[in-house]
């Protein structure tokens, strides 16, 4: 605390001998040495109380620390449980939808079976794309090809639902 030396220490013990003289100097000197002690007693219990405070503070800022470490493992959890809900919800919907989806194809082949197709013949000896066309007269390869329209099978020709153009004159009132 105080930087005093020997030098120091026996100068003031000759200046106290002077100055209060030897019948009272011992008495003076063990009044002097209870108080130091006490100093230091009461700075030994300030140091102890200051370590005390900063260790508890220490402690405080640990346990806070501990605290939210805790929640973030908490919220690592909770974001871990919600992650495997959603992963479990998405295995569902996507098994839902592929048994809707096979489900699905099992009835389009089902009506496929039911309907007529367009190389099978049907009932009533028509084609299903005759019917389509509202029975429109079909041209076969060898007339298309021969009027320079190329290999046209089912297409209908562009002037056969046409009307011949009429070159007369309309009539005048």
């Amino acid at each position: 605390m105080f930087d005093v030396g020997f030098w120091e220490v026996s100068l003031i013990l000759v200046v106290m001998l002077i100055v209060i003289g030897p019948e009272r100097l011992p008495g003076v000197l063990r009044k002097v040495g209870l108080w130091l002690g006490k100093a230091r007693r009461m700075v030994a219990e300030v140091k102890v109380e200051v370590d005390r405070e900063l260790q508890l503070e220490e402690l405080k800022q640990s346990i806070n620390r501990q605290t939210h470490l805790d929640e973030l493992k908490q919220l690592a959890r909770d974001v871990r449980n919600v992650d495997a809900d959603i992963r479990e919800q998405t295995r569902t919907v996507e098994s839902d939808i592929r048994s809707s989806w096979e489900t699905s194809l099992d009835a389009n082949e089902e009506l496929e079976d039911k309907l007529p197709h367009p190389s099978r013949p049907q009932h009533s000896g028509e084609n299903a794309e005759d019917s389509n066309r509202g029975n429109l007269p079909r041209k076969t390869s060898t007339e298309n090809t021969e009027k320079g329209q190329g290999n046209m099978t089912d297409a209908p020709s562009p002037t056969a639902s046409k009307p011949p153009p009429n070159h007369s004159k309309p009539p005048t009132h």
